[in-house]
């Protein structure tokens, strides 16, 4: 894995954004959003709204778009949470002009997409694909099944 890359002094701090549901808060999502934080100085989450998690997951998620912005705002690596584009997440990217993307190991399906579209931004971010942490123990997936067969 690439070093991390943090400001000097004189720079202007480093601003990292993911994107994601972040549904069910897990371990597996707070390893993902503190080794992103340490590419740079900020982290800016942008969270999925519930029609688009719906249409892209196939089920709304358990908590809506404002309990998991609240949930995010809590940890101490997150130093922004937003809703996401009602249309997607490219607009966000253009308005926070973040030096650094990290996606997570469930999207390097949209990985081509995602650069075509990086490609009317003025400064290309860097992008890095993060490892998933313990999927088989830590993903929403597996704990709405728990959650399911509990009932």
């Amino acid at each position: 894995m690439v070093s991390p890359l943090k400001t000097t002094v004189t720079d202007k701090p480093r601003i990292v954004l993911v994107f994601g549901v972040f549904d069910l808060l897990h371990p597996g999502h707070i390893a993902f959003l503190k080794i992103a934080k340490s590419y740079g100085d900020r982290l800016v989450v942008v969270v999925t709204r519930d029609e688009r998690a719906e249409l892209e997951k196939g089920q709304r998620p358990v908590y809506n778009l404002t309990e998991r912005i609240l949930m995010l705002q809590a940890l101490d690596c997150v130093d922004e949470a937003l809703p996401g584009d009602i249309d997607g997440q490219w607009n966000m990217v253009k308005n926070i002009a973040p030096h650094v993307i990290c996606i997570g190991h469930d999207q390097s399906k949209d990985h081509p997409k995602f650069l075509a579209q990086l490609k009317e931004l003025k400064q290309l971010p860097r992008i890095v694909q993060l490892p998933s942490f313990n999927r088989k123990r830590y993903s929403t997936s597996r704990l709405r099944e728990l959650m399911l067969d509990n009932r």
